[in-house]
Order: C-alpha cells, then sequence, then structure tokens
C-alpha cells in the first residue's frame, strides 16, 4: 500500500501468541486478499442487493468511471458474499449510492 507521494505505507504487524501466525488489522476484514479495493466490492455489492443491478449492468457502471472490473468478478462477488447479505445491508459501510450516479454513468 502506497500513501498519496507514492512512499509505502508500513503496517502495524501482530503475531499470535499461541501459534505465531503474523497478521495486520486488515488481514483480519472479510475483504483480505482482494485484487480490487474493499470500496469496489463493496459499491458492487451494495448495486446488486439494493438496486438490483446485474452482473453486467454493475460492470458497465464501473467502466463509465474509468475501472475495469469484469462481470465475472462480480459474479463471483456475490456468490461469495451472498451468506452474509442481510449483516452487510444492516452495517451500512458504504454510503448510499445516488441516482446522480446513474445519470453520469449513462452519459
Amino acid at each position: 500500500m502506497n500513501d498519496v507521494n507514492g512512499r509505502k505505507v508500513r503496517q502495524q504487524i501482530f503475531k499470535c501468541s499461541s501459534c505465531s501466525r503474523q497478521f495486520t488489522l486488515r488481514s483480519l476484514s472479510i475483504f483480505s486478499g482482494m485484487r480490487f479495493p474493499r470500496r469496489t466490492v463493496q459499491t458492487a455489492l451494495r448495486l446488486h442487493f439494493e438496486q438490483g443491478l446485474s452482473c453486467y449492468a454493475i460492470a458497465n457502471f464501473f467502466a463509465g468511471r474509468g475501472e475495469k472490473v469484469s462481470h465475472v468478478s462480480v459474479f463471483k462477488w456475490i456468490k461469495k458474499y451472498e451468506p452474509l447479505r442481510e449483516q452487510f445491508l444492516q452495517a451500512g459501510k458504504v454510503r448510499e449510492v445516488k441516482q446522480t450516479l446513474f445519470e453520469r454513468a449513462a452519459k
């Protein structure tokens, strides 16, 4: 991970006292190990679960914003996080996507 100036950002590394496994605060997240940023995955899930958009429509939405996200990736995220859907929607960790974003993407 880099900061705004391109320098490497150091993260605090923790070590489990019983098994000696090393981890960071980010590695404890359900989004750890993902290629795409957490915000992109959360936005895609919100668009599918709340707005009912298809995988292709979500991929086109990100293409309109200049992000290359495959419809297959979106499908895999939906399949992986479907069991956590209720928790995800109740948490509200991603701000609401407003209608103006859809209008800008359609232009």
